[in-house]
């Protein structure tokens, strides 16, 4: 299987509410920007659907945001769906925040369980 890389602004990236299988994948250099009502949140990733990644890399993302609302989850965030990781690098992700409460690298929201 070939690999795909990722490398789109915000309104490209990965945004699921379905079904979505990632494999042998890199999801890099993707930027969710934010503004005073809402922070940015999914820098490489946003889920809310079923979500498999497999021997693939999710690194160089931005989550950013600006006043009191922070960026979220500068790799993946999970609002409300099921993820599964296998095998995966999951490095170098950012959040541009104000406050500590925040994830670079994976935010979950869902009270579905992560395997």
């Amino acid at each position: 299987m070939k690999a795909a890389v990722f490398t789109t602004p915000a309104q490209c990236k990965s945004c699921n509410s379905g079904t979505l299988d990632i494999v042998n994948s890199t999801i890099t250099a993707n930027t969710a920007s934010g503004s005073l009502q809402s922070g940015g949140i999914g820098g490489g990733i946003f889920n809310g659907g079923t979500l498999g990644i497999d021997s693939s890399t999710i690194s160089g993302n931005l989550a950013g945001g600006t006043g009191v609302f922070p960026g979220d989850g500068g790799g993946i965030t999970n609002s409300s769906g099921s993820v599964v990781i296998q095998n995966c690098t999951i490095n170098g992700n950012t959040v541009e925040a104000q406050v500590a409460l925040v994830s670079a690298a994976i935010s979950s929201w869902s009270k579905a369980p992560w395997k």
